[in-house]
């Protein structure tokens, strides 16, 4: 992140509240300038976060927050100018304590996001204070309104927000703008293949839905779902590594690793969603030595356990 600091204004382009690392900043009047700096701060008396909350389809129904540093409490949600906000405070919070959230249902039947998500103290007043903003369905914790709004925006373009691989032959996916039963809905390898569905199950708020497929999908391949009038996605994957049909397809018990023998050393890895396999080299300092030049090689994938065997002989 830059920071840029208005001399003239005497401050950091809006950027002032946040921990910018300067004490002192001043300009001396032969135009010279000087900027004293400190250490981020990252134990604090008390914390304060003001977290931010929007949903493209507002309904904030049931939807609180649980944040901790480190003890854990539930905070509800009220109205403000971006969608809901709402205020967790924190005393003693040390160097090593971090501040974590999760935005939920009141009773954890579902998350905003999967993963823990946590506040970056740079971003932190040297009070302690912090504004973050949330939207739905992202990843990213924005800290100036100006940026959350402006990722808001870019989602609200009619869209597939999420398409995850849940087994071989079962599709979740969800968009961003209403589609209904007559939908138009394609799943297409990166080769121009069109993957053939039995049917999809679109959930009554038109946002989501699952899609079950004729056949397994190959995970060794790239597809992109596609909905007429909206932008698509590629498939990522979702449960398929829980799922029965993967463990059924892909278990593979043989020896792994690298195998010394007189004409060369044979690498062999677990790897059934990779669709090409390297090898770098390192020396013993720990630096790499870059590809080695070869007399021979093989590469060749096992289709029945999608193990990678690549055999180098080596001047």
């Amino acid at each position: 992140m830059y920071i840029v600091y208005n001399f003239k204004k005497k401050e950091f382009n809006g950027l002032q509240k946040f921990q910018c690392g300067v004490e002192k900043a001043t300009l001396s009047e032969d135009g010279s300038r000087n900027l004293s700096t400190r250490e981020f701060k990252q134990a604090f008396d008390k914390v304060t976060l003001n977290l931010h909350y929007y949903r493209f389809d507002e309904d904030y129904t049931n939807w609180d927050l649980w944040a901790w540093a480190p003890e854990g409490k539930n905070y509800e949600f009220t109205d403000d100018d971006f969608g809901k906000v709402t205020t967790a405070e924190f005393s003693n919070v040390d160097a090593e304590t971090n501040v974590g959230f999760i935005v939920r249902k009141n009773d954890w039947s579902q998350k905003d996001w999967e993963a823990d998500r946590f506040i970056n103290k740079a971003y932190m007043n040297a009070d302690g204070v912090v504004d973050a903003y949330i939207v739905s369905g992202q990843e990213k914790v924005y800290y100036t309104k100006e940026a959350a709004l402006e990722a808001i925006e870019i989602a609200k373009n009619p869209r597939v927000t999420e398409a995850n691989i849940n087994s071989l032959r079962e599709i979740q996916f969800a968009v961003n703008s209403k589609v209904g039963g007559d939908l138009v809905l394609k799943i297409t390898s990166a080769d121009g293949k069109e993957v053939s569905y039995e049917s999809i199950e679109l959930d009554e708020s038109g946002l989501s839905g699952v899609v079950y497929l004729s056949q397994d999908l190959d995970l060794n391949k790239n597809y992109t779902l596609t909905i007429e009038g909206l932008e698509g996605k590629q498939l990522m994957p979702g449960k398929v590594y829980d799922s029965e049909e993967f463990a059924e397809a892909y278990t593979y018990n043989g020896e792994l690793g690298a195998v010394y023998s007189k004409i060369g050393t044979t690498f062999t890895l677990w790897a059934p969603t990779a669709s090409d396999v390297k090898v770098a080299l390192y020396g013993t300092d720990g630096k790499n030595n870059g590809e080695a030049e070869n007399n021979n090689e093989e590469n060749e994938k096992n289709e029945d356990k999608k193990k990678w065997r690549r055999r180098k002989e080596w001047r």
